[in-house]
């Protein structure tokens, strides 16, 4: 088994990657960069960002909702399969490293305030994150 080079991105490191459904794949990085592959990971779209910060992030829960987080607390959300995303205001502006759903509702996310910091965050949400 090996790995092939089929795509190379021209610009801040791309932190994430997932899938929301058979062929359709995310992924994030920063500056705010959004990428999508309806082709199986061959071919990259720039997906329209509503930031400029760092996103650690992205998960989808089904083929329609997903989820992003990165820097000062941001959490970006998406119900219409990534073409655009919506600013979720958080409780933190903690930079957010990791996010995940138990089901569509209810998720957590963890941060820290700095590198150097041992002050950590945990996020909890009951209603999607849409609040």
């Amino acid at each position: 088994t090996n790995w092939d080079s089929i795509f190379t991105f021209n610009n801040w490191g791309m932190t994430d990657l997932d899938k929301n459904s058979d062929n359709v794949f995310f992924a994030v990085g920063g500056s705010g960069k959004i990428y999508k592959s309806t082709s199986y990971g061959y071919d990259w779209d720039t997906i329209p960002s509503v930031t400029n910060k760092y996103l650690s992030e992205i998960i989808f829960f089904d083929n329609q909702n997903g989820c992003i987080v990165g820097d000062d607390g941001i959490i970006l959300r998406t119900s219409d399969n990534g073409n655009t995303w919506t600013i979720i205001q958080s409780a933190t502006t903690d930079r957010l490293y990791a996010l995940d759903f138990f089901d569509s509702m209810n998720g957590v996310a963890v941060g820290q305030d700095n590198y150097l910091s041992q002050e950590n965050t945990i996020l909890k949400t009951t209603d999607g994150g849409l609040k």
